[in-house]
């Protein structure tokens, strides 16, 4: 009966104590997300007026230059060059949208 009853304690311990050990985890990958939105908005607005394909074209060619000097296999190049430009795309287009929220929702908070 003894037992029964300090279940729930011994349940709420374990959660409080799973809880502590996961907010470090929890701080860095919202530290990392942050950083990730203010790295694409830094690179939406550098590349607000430039062209899409050039600037997309010369970043997939400098990730695959890295990506080839950090052992990727060089036979793989043609591919990974593709998939870095589809990469690129996405990732202006999504800073820009993520730019164009966050004015949103500055002006909405101001007014």
């Amino acid at each position: 009966m003894r037992q029964l009853l300090q279940q729930p304690f011994v349940i709420v311990q374990q959660a409080i104590i799973s809880f502590l050990y996961a907010v470090p985890f929890i701080v860095g990958l919202l530290l990392a997300s942050a950083g990730a939105s203010l790295t694409i908005c830094a690179a939406a607005t550098k590349f607000a007026l430039c062209e899409i394909p050039a600037v997309a074209e010369r970043l997939s060619g400098e990730w695959t230059r890295r990506a080839i000097i950090a052992s990727f296999p060089y036979l793989w190049q043609p591919q990974l060059k593709k998939v870095f430009y589809g990469i690129a795309i996405l990732a202006i287009v999504s800073g820009w949208l993520l730019v164009l929220f966050t004015l949103a929702f500055m002006m909405s908070r101001i007014f």
